[in-house]
């Protein structure tokens, strides 16, 4: 699960080429911009991811990456928290079970209970009974935070080109 945002700045590709100044103001300045605008919705993701123990909380991550005028930023929980999907859409009976022998190791119970909890957990509609969508409403919000955040970084950019 995960929340990923595009800064593209198009047709700047000339500009860049004329001064390497542009190329780094623009990196520095979207960069900043991504990192201002992922803070809060990687709060506000956390804010609405249910609490059991407390691991899909703490493994919610961002990472801002890209360079020159195409900077990516993205929030998404951690490896660890497979469960992080099931929890945000639910699990359909329809599907095949989970894997037996992950079931086994992540939880050290022996195979044939294993085999047991994941026959059980195929047979049932393991839907979440109230959609949680945290992720879901953190992305609307990412997206007004965007728009506002470009704009300000373009703005710094122009500024320090007229400075120099």
């Amino acid at each position: 699960m995960a929340i990923r945002l595009n800064i593209r700045a198009t047709n700047v590709d000339a500009q860049i080429a004329r001064t390497t100044r542009f190329g780094f103001f623009a990196e520095t300045e979207y960069k900043i911009a991504m990192r201002q605008i992922l803070a809060p919705v990687k709060a506000d993701v956390k804010a609405g991811a249910p609490v059991f123990t407390g691991a899909l909380q703490k493994e919610i991550w961002s990472k801002v990456s890209g360079t020159g005028a195409n900077v990516t930023g993205r929030v998404a929980n951690g490896d660890n928290t497979w469960y992080g999907n099931v929890i945000e859409f639910g699990r359909h009976k329809t599907r095949k079970q989970p894997p037996v022998g992950v079931i086994a190791e992540k939880y050290g119970v022996p195979f044939s209970e294993a085999f047991v909890i994941a026959r059980a957990i195929a047979a049932k509609d393991a839907r979440a009974r109230i959609p949680v969508g945290y992720f879901a409403k953190a992305r609307a919000k990412a997206y007004q935070l965007a728009m506002n955040g470009i704009y300000q970084a373009n703005e710094r950019i122009v500024a320090k080109m007229a400075a120099k």
